[in-house]
């Protein structure tokens, strides 16, 4: 498959351009932490970690900085709703 199909079927672009944006779409984002003692709670990505598949994460409940895999450990929080309050 080429790269025109695979974009076209919402495949993931591993391209290094691919990876920056994906980088930077997840620096400062919202996230919720999926494993380990604060599994279900809320933070925020700081940006990536020390090694090529880690992130570090900041949860809102401590001054800790968290070294997780992304969608392994957390992921992306979505704010589906207009008003954050209704949701």
């Amino acid at each position: 498959m080429d790269y025109e199909s695979s974009q076209r079927y919402g495949l993931p672009d591993h391209s290094a351009e691919g990876q920056r944006g994906r980088h930077a779409k997840l620096e400062g984002a919202r996230v919720l932490i999926l494993t380990g003692q604060l599994k279900g709670q809320e933070g925020v990505c700081l940006g990536k970690g020390s090694a090529d598949n880690l992130w570090a994460v900041s949860p809102d409940s401590t001054n800790e900085i968290l070294s997780l895999v992304f969608e392994k450990d957390f992921a992306l929080l979505v704010d589906l709703s207009a008003n954050p309050t209704q949701n």
